[in-house]
């Protein structure tokens, strides 16, 4: 009867004879004395184990050639799911390409050079725009610059700008004085006693007579030449008149009869002393600029009122034969 230790070690030795496929038993049991009764049943089951050992070997290679064959086959497996994964992508960026170019319109790069062209041509009128508008503002400053030597160019020619305003209050005063006399001497001023017209020089315009001088000077000589000739500075009574007179007038400044040099802002006649009930002021005025302006004169048609001594334009005098207004 063999004992279980025996059995236990018949299977220790078969599951070696599987894991460590080369030990050698001949060279074990010959270490062993062989006359033990297990030994001898061990040497008996030789012949057997070394059948088994080479069964061991035999399914250990096969599973290797089976192992190393199925790793071949996922190889392939794995590189041709690679190579479909690349080709989907490969048509998948095909499609998104041939998408995105029927979305975009096909004349496209057509109509991005027009807009092109017309971003340049509008950038290059804008700076046209602006050259101009710089050449206009140049333009203007020599206007300007030209104005202001002009007019210090008849600033020196009057000698001294303070000594205008000087002989422009004397002659105010000297005016003012006249007037006051004037009124306080009325059969002179307005019943024309003492004077002789001189018919010859009056014209009819409109429903009266009047003459046009055709010298310059400043408003008190305008009222001398008017006086030398028998009549008076003239005042224009209503638009009718007005409208006659203006297509006998150039396009020149002429002097008025009314005036506010007795009072400030109260107009009156020269030649009659009273107050005028028709006015063609030009835009903005009157407006007395520098406090000066207290005569009156006409140019195109329109009134303004200036200083009554002339000192940049040359002023003729308009003059009428009668006093009544």
């Amino acid at each position: 009867m063999i004992k279980l230790g025996t059995y236990l070690t018949i299977a220790f030795i078969v599951w070696n004879l599987c894991v460590s496929q080369g030990y050698s038993w001949d060279g074990e049991l010959s270490r062993s004395p062989r006359n033990v009764p297990e030994n001898k049943f061990l040497i008996a089951m030789l012949p057997l184990l070394d059948h088994i050992a080479q069964q061991c070997k035999s399914n250990v290679s096969d599973v290797v050639t089976e192992t190393q064959t199925m790793v071949v086959t996922i190889k392939d497996q794995l590189t041709g799911l690679q190579r479909d994964h690349m080709e989907n992508l490969s048509d998948m960026k095909a499609q998104l390409m041939e998408s995105f170019s029927n979305s975009i319109p096909k004349n496209f790069e057509e109509r991005l050079a027009k807009i092109e062209e017309h971003q340049i041509q509008d950038s290059l009128k804008r700076s046209e725009d602006f050259q101009k508008i710089l050449e206009r503002i140049e333009a203007f400053e020599k206007n300007v610059q030209s104005k202001m030597e002009n007019q210090q160019e008849s600033l020196k020619h009057t000698d001294d700008f303070q000594k205008i305003l000087e002989r422009i209050e004397a002659f105010q005063k000297e005016v003012q004085s006249k007037m006051e006399n004037q009124q306080s001497a009325p059969t002179y001023a307005f019943t024309g006693v003492g004077r002789k017209l001189n018919r010859e020089k009056f014209e009819r315009i409109g429903s009266r007579l009047f003459h046009i001088s055709e010298t310059p000077g400043d408003w008190s000589q305008a009222v001398e030449t008017c006086r030398g000739l028998g009549g008076y500075i003239a005042y224009i009574k209503d638009q009718d008149e007005l409208t006659a007179l203006a297509e006998k007038l150039d396009d020149k400044h002429y002097w008025l009869g009314i005036n506010d040099l007795v009072s400030k802002g109260t107009y009156v006649s020269e030649a009659s002393g009273k107050k005028p009930k028709f006015f063609k002021w030009r835009s903005g005025e009157p407006n007395n600029v520098g406090g000066v302006e207290r005569c009156v004169e006409l140019l195109n048609g329109g009134m303004n009122d200036v200083p009554c001594f002339s000192y940049i334009y040359d002023k003729y005098a308009i003059c009428q034969a009668d006093n009544e207004i």
